[in-house]
């Protein structure tokens, strides 16, 4: 069986998509025994191995290298040489690990995720897939970017659970039982505080928004626009939660939305995945790549315009509209099949494999 070493500097117990991509890939190499994966983060982590496995929803376990101090990369992959065969890597700083990966006979895998918004790292990125044997793009968008000669796959960055076992009670999660939940997760970072806000005041008194996964220091500056905007009672906010308990947030919502403000050929956002496999009606902005996951009116409805009246009116449709809601979440439940972490660890597979 293959040996992949999955290297990083993330410190993989934060709660961040980028660092649950790479936790659940290996799971699901390590799941369907498709490959023999070990993750090595060169991060100094105070959490331990049990806890980030527990933090990320971790069933299947494997080889996952973390240690409380900075640890070299590269001196450990070349004291690893004979541990693995395949190099994969994400982060296009370790460029150096990679070419030496090759030059001592290893195939190298790059994955690309970024493009123009990165605008002084776009050599490294370049350099990356040069010292690569071949890259995996996270949209069609970005393969078509970087147009390299190098053999090359579209595998979508994926977030989808079993809903099987997911508690689906609001008032436990603090959420209204008696109103219309549009339910937005993620950091604002992307995003509109403003339009968000906005589309709320022009939506029925009995919608609600919940804005899951606030950052410590979003909060004040959300609960003063709040009061600012005479949206107190209209708006609850709800602290990070681990990776693993998403979902349930998500299954108790009846709107999900997802107002990216950004349009770059890398811009796809990673919520839509979760959102998906939630099987609930989405509303959402065109993105850079949004509508390579999201097909309007199929399972999804797409706001052209990132204007507050249009993402109400969107969100209005599925309120007065409930054959379209339930086409959108049926829609959604079924194109969460493609974007499993098992199909993508098994396309990512085969991609290594035409390549060894």
């Amino acid at each position: 069986m293959i040996r992949v070493l999955y290297i990083t500097r993330a410190r993989l117990s934060l709660s961040r998509a980028h660092t649950l991509n790479i936790v659940k890939t290996a799971e699901a190499w390590a799941a369907g025994q498709m490959l023999t994966p070990t993750v090595m983060s060169g991060a100094a982590d105070p959490v331990d191995v049990a806890e980030i496995f527990a933090r990320k929803g971790v069933h299947i376990k494997f080889f996952l290298d973390v240690e409380t101090r900075h640890r070299s990369i590269f001196l450990y992959s070349i004291r690893n040489r004979q541990s693995f065969d395949v190099l994969y890597f994400r982060d296009p700083l370790l460029w150096p690990v990679a070419l030496a990966a090759r030059l001592y006979g290893k195939k190298v895998i790059f994955e690309v995720h970024g493009t123009l918004e990165w605008m002084f790292a776009r050599p490294l990125w370049r350099l990356a897939i040069a010292s690569s044997n071949g890259f995996v793009a996270i949209t069609k968008s970005i393969q078509g970017f970087y147009h390299s000669g190098k053999p090359s796959i579209v595998v979508h960055t994926s977030g989808t659970d079993n809903l099987a076992s997911v508690t689906r009670d609001r008032v436990s999660l603090g959420m209204p039982k008696d109103k219309i939940v549009l339910l937005y997760a993620g950091s604002f970072l992307w995003d509109s505080i403003d339009v968000l806000f906005d589309t709320v005041l022009l939506l029925p008194e009995s919608v609600v928004l919940v804005a899951l996964g606030i950052k410590s220091d979003q909060r004040i500056l959300l609960e003063r626009r709040i009061i600012e905007k005479e949206l107190v009672g209209r708006i609850i906010c709800i602290d990070r939660v681990p990776p693993a308990e998403v979902l349930q947030y998500l299954a108790v919502a009846d709107i999900l939305i997802n107002p990216l403000m950004v349009s770059y050929p890398s811009s796809i956002s990673s919520k839509l995945y979760e959102y998906l496999g939630a099987g609930k009606p989405i509303v959402t902005s065109q993105g850079g790549a949004n509508e390579e996951v999201i097909h309007d009116g199929e399972n999804g409805l797409i706001v052209k315009e990132n204007t507050p009246h249009m993402f109400a009116g969107a969100v209005e449709r599925i309120i007065n509209d409930p054959e379209l809601g339930i086409r959108l979440a049926r829609g959604a439940e079924e194109s969460a099949l493609l974007y499993t972490w098992e199909q993508r660890a098994r396309r990512i597979t085969d991609f290594i494999e035409s390549l060894s």
